[in-house]
């Protein structure tokens, strides 16, 4: 991955951003690694799409799969993707191996037509081949039911009734990607608890009995309307990871900037809880559509906190204080929310991966005012230098450290979506460069600094 950033900023939020390679598996060796029109239709794979042209499943760094499929539009083709648990991945497997028995069956099909259990397998393997498990379940039980025991035919019924109540993808269904449901109905219950508290203090109650009926109704509702929302719904990791960040986002922002125009403490609460709804339905409405990886939400939650701790230090460095500290901590954040949104926007990074690259970058600041109390700094830019640096040198050996962690023993398949395959080692490249432009008599300076891991 090449990141070229121009100001320390970008440099710190694109060093989350490093990549991993996936690699693209079969469901079997004669289904192969690329499914086309004609082998949806025979393996009976993905029914709910319309227009399908190929897909390909991809082994994603946090152990599950993505399953990355394009369809015909009146615009063209278009690519999409959804998150695929291991256990649905196993099952499609499975299903994809009980076509191949009954196409292999019907080419040779059974001499003794006579038997029970044969005719048996051959109608369940044929009812499977169409992704009607629950009828080829109650036919190899009905089947059993009458003959003298076939382990075969046992087998058999063991396997349609677990395919029967699955999420693989034969079944209509089954391409609503529901990884984040968990995690939004957590997030629904604490923002609830929030929202809660925050609404009486809005509305300036002026008993306990409003509060507590507020935090009895506020939360319980939120998450019973989370849950009824989602029931249906296409509700990914990812996703889930920007709906939280919009939350989350325009909380902070709408009681930032509520304060910073010296409003009062229950004006400040109110904006705080309006502009978290508002972020979390526009952050529903954008993310709707959208192929978002896991990896890609977490560098994007990342931006929030970091945008935030470089604003403090420009406002330090720029001898800021109170309402300007306040303003400056304001724009870093939404300026580090955009700045990761763009950098992890084609990176397969895994979740986890981000995670480690964060805890880094803050043992790095960590360490940088540990060794300002060491040194006895009395310079106040001084020490917040020192620990700007000491979170960028956590953010870059958190990354280099970890560059192995999502490709490890992975085969790198060419053709899939993401950056390029990674190059060995690192290097920092700054340069010095003079501009100038017709609007400005003066030439100016740009420092650009390029960074290869």
């Amino acid at each position: 991955m090449r990141g070229s950033v121009v100001v320390i900023l970008q440099l710190c939020l694109t060093l989350t951003a490093a990549t991993a390679q996936p690699g693209a598996v079969a469901l079997t060796d004669s289904l192969g690694v690329e499914i086309d029109a004609s082998e949806q239709a025979r393996y009976h794979l993905l029914p709910d799409i319309e227009g399908f042209v190929s897909a390909r499943l991809v082994e994603t760094p946090e152990g599950g799969y993505r399953l990355y499929y394009v369809t015909r539009e009146p615009r063209g083709e278009r690519e999409r993707g959804i998150t695929v648990s291991p256990l649905a991945f196993e099952h499609t497997r499975r299903h994809a191996e009980l076509v191949e028995r009954y196409l292999a069956l019907r080419e040779a099909p059974p001499r003794e037509h006579g038997e029970t259990q044969s005719c048996a397998r051959h109608a369940c393997l044929m009812l499977a081949a169409r992704g009607e498990y629950a009828a080829a379940s109650c036919l190899a039980d009905a089947a059993l039911s009458e003959g003298d025991g076939d382990n075969e035919l046992a087998a058999l019924r063991s396997t349609t009734e677990e395919l029967a109540r699955s999420r693989g993808l034969f079944l209509p269904g089954s391409l609503y990607d529901r990884s984040g449901r968990t995690e939004l109905l957590v997030f629904s219950g604490y923002y609830g608890l929030w929202l809660g508290i925050a609404t009486p203090i809005a509305l300036q109650a002026d008993n306990g009995s409003q509060v507590g009926v507020s935090l009895l109704v506020i939360p319980t509702a939120s998450v019973l309307l989370a849950s009824r929302a989602t029931r249906r719904a296409d509700i990914g990791d990812g996703r889930v990871g920007m709906i939280m960040l919009g939350g989350h986002l325009c909380t902070w922002q709408g009681i930032g900037w509520a304060a910073y125009a010296d409003r009062e403490g229950h004006e400040v609460t109110g904006m705080g809880a309006l502009a978290g709804l508002a972020g979390i339905g526009a952050a529903t409405l954008l993310s709707k559509g959208v192929d978002l990886t896991p990896g890609h939400a977490e560098i994007a939650n990342s931006g929030l906190p970091w945008g935030a701790w470089l604003g403090a230090v420009v406002g330090v460095l720029a001898d800021h204080e109170d309402d300007d500290m306040l303003r400056d901590m304001l724009i870093g954040s939404d300026a580090g929310v955009l700045a990761c949104c763009l950098a992890g926007r084609d990176s397969p990074v895994s979740r986890a991966r981000v995670r480690v690259c964060n805890m880094a970058g803050v043992l790095g600041g960590v360490c940088g005012l540990g060794l300002d109390l060491i040194l006895d700094v009395d310079d106040e830019d001084l020490a917040m230098s020192l620990a700007a640096a000491g979170s960028l040198v956590g953010l870059y050996v958190g990354t280099h450290a970890t560059r192995h962690m999502d490709r490890a023993e992975r085969v790198v398949a060419a053709g899939l979506p993401g950056p390029g395959n990674a190059r060995a080692g690192a290097s920092l490249s700054p340069r010095l460069s003079v501009y100038t432009s017709p609007t400005h008599p003066h030439p100016t300076p740009s420092l650009e600094v390029s960074l290869r891991f």
